[in-house]
């Protein structure tokens, strides 16, 4: 039943699926209720910015809507996720020519990156069709022209997309990287530089299987949020932590450098 009506919202406009989806978690979710209830607290008190406060994206334009996936707190703050946030800082401190998001929601990282660097490639992929087009209103109120938005990533996409050394990954599936990021099926996985977030609860075992993988072609790392995002959060005390980031775990990723381009 669950899957027959995601069919029938995705066949509406994305502005008609945002809205049913809303009312539908409002229905169905005691954790989406009181995600909007601690967050339209917060964005009060905040005096209801309409710009990314501080970090990587800071200044960009991150108006709160229900089409968001969640996090919209530390989002607008500047302080989500802040180890990726990191490692796209590291990685895009040489040239980059490509970079593919995968799993990019409401367009944080894609929009924010098209945003930073014009001349960029940006190749987003997301499955949901409301968040597609939340991600559409997002570029297009921050004058950003330089993306792409498609739905499913396959391999044969990933395989035709990562052409340049130049190509920075940066993947959220929620366990499918256990299939897609597979350099024996996608040779040029072996060049590209990727920061995957690991989903251990979906894919056991996928942090070792990944290492194996990429052992011989990429130098890898692995990063988990610490509680810098509590210390920088305005609202720590009256926000709970799976509010205001969007997750109940703390997340782990696993950033993969190619030793040629490290070299």
């Amino acid at each position: 039943m669950r899957e027959r009506i995601k069919r029938c919202i995705d066949i509406l406009p994305g502005w008609a699926s945002c809205q049913i989806f809303h009312v539908l978690r409002l229905i169905t979710s005691s954790d989406y209720r009181t995600r909007l209830r601690f967050e339209s607290a917060a964005f009060a008190r905040m005096g209801k910015p309409q710009l990314v406060q501080a970090g990587l994206f800071e200044g960009m334009r991150f108006p709160r809507t229900f089409g968001s996936q969640g996090g919209y707190i530390s989002k607008v703050e500047g302080v989500y996720e802040l180890p990726v946030q990191a490692a796209l800082r590291e990685l895009f401190q040489k040239p980059v020519s490509c970079f593919i998001d995968i799993g990019a929601a409401e367009g944080y990282y894609a929009v924010g990156m098209a945003k930073l660097f014009p001349a960029l490639k940006v190749i987003a992929f997301e499955l949901e069709k409301c968040l597609q087009h939340t991600m559409r209103c997002l570029a297009r109120d921050n004058g950003v022209s330089n993306i792409e938005i498609r739905g499913r990533c396959g391999r044969e996409q990933l395989q035709r997309l990562t052409s340049s050394e130049n190509t920075v990954i940066l993947c959220d599936v929620e366990g499918y990287e256990d299939f897609l990021l597979e350099p024996e099926s996608i040779p040029k996985l072996r060049s590209c530089s990727i920061v995957v977030e690991l989903h251990e609860e979906y894919a056991p075992g996928i942090t070792e299987r990944l290492r194996r993988r990429f052992s011989s072609t990429h130098m890898c790392r692995v990063v988990q949020q610490s509680d810098t995002t509590d210390q920088n959060a305005n609202f720590r005390g009256s926000v709970p932590a799976y509010v205001r980031e969007g997750r109940r775990n703390s997340g782990e990723w696993m950033i993969l450098l190619p030793k040629c381009r490290r070299a």
